[in-house]
């Protein structure tokens, strides 16, 4: 994992930002700078939670909000502490709540601790495949075609995380950075960048 990381790194190096650089991007930096008082505390509080959830994704709000605040706090506290080392544990805590698929949680630990994980989805998945990084066929969770998700294993979160992290090492980034730069190269027209 760590020549691929490097040569991650290598890859974002050589072609710098592709030409869309969407402003969604400063919004979550935004989003990230504002959940200082969560870094500060450990953990999140049930309506942090809940429109943290709702920013990833609207769907399944339903569920989201069944989890129970004590709960949410507890599971969060454990998850987001750096103490636990084991990242597929990390990831399984946040995904035994209600409501909460691997993508969610990558988020809620993405925005809360920028510097320390990325935010899994198809658009970054979609550019380490055009790379060459991840060769796994699409599992399709249930929706309209419009809707559909792709479903991923706490191991392919364990990899998307370490690749990351190396990467992000080799070239004094954020975790959040690389991710951001993942997905900005699957907008429209950016995939080109990469050939």
């Amino acid at each position: 994992m760590e020549a691929e990381g490097r040569k991650l790194a290598r890859i974002i190096e050589a072609r710098g930002w592709p030409s869309h650089r969407p402003p969604l991007l400063d919004e979550v930096r935004a989003l990230s700078a504002s959940m200082a008082p969560v870094r500060e505390r450990g953990y999140l509080k049930f309506d942090e939670f809940l429109r943290l959830a709702k920013l990833k994704s609207s769907q399944g709000m339903h569920h989201v909000a069944l989890n129970e605040s004590h709960i949410v706090e507890a599971v969060t506290r454990i998850a987001f502490s750096s103490q636990l080392e084991d990242e597929r544990v990390r990831i399984g805590l946040l995904t035994s709540l209600r409501g909460v698929d691997i993508p969610r949680a990558s988020a809620l630990l993405c925005w809360t601790h920028p510097d320390r994980w990325p935010v899994i989805d198809r658009r970054a998945w979609t550019t380490l495949n055009h790379l060459g990084f991840v060769r796994t066929g699409a599992r399709l969770e249930r929706g309209s075609a419009k809707q559909m998700m792709r479903a991923y294993s706490p191991k392919e979160w364990v990899d998307y995380v370490s690749l990351v992290k190396i990467a992000s090492n080799a070239m004094g980034w954020s975790a959040m950075e690389i991710d951001q730069w993942l997905y900005a190269c699957d907008l429209k027209d950016n995939l080109d960048h990469l050939n």
